[in-house]
């Protein structure tokens, strides 16, 4: 029997190096609260995006232009939800503390 093969693709990781740089609909995971409070006051292009164990991933669409993940702050789960959703989208994703 033939073997068939799984076509695996990475997400698009970008380097931020000033969060003022990313795109209006940039969407913003994890984060303790107070940061992500403070970051969302401060960027007006970044939505932060509210997590319980019933995430809708729909919100991240192809038209999405960059996806932010606080890797100091995420449950495995949402971050593999996540990165999941976008495996074959071409959305970018930034990793930021």
């Amino acid at each position: 029997m033939a073997r068939q093969h799984r076509i695996v693709e990475k997400p698009i990781v970008e380097k931020i190096d000033d969060l003022s740089t990313c795109p209006k609909g940039t969407l913003l995971f994890g984060g303790h609260p107070r940061w992500r409070q403070k970051i969302l006051n401060e960027y007006k292009n970044i939505k932060g995006i509210r997590v319980s164990d019933s995430f809708n991933d729909k919100i991240i669409t192809r038209n999405t232009p960059l996806i932010l993940i606080n890797t100091s702050w995420i449950g495995h789960s949402l971050s593999d939800k996540v990165r999941k959703r976008i495996k074959y989208m071409g959305v970018k994703i930034a990793y930021v503390q």
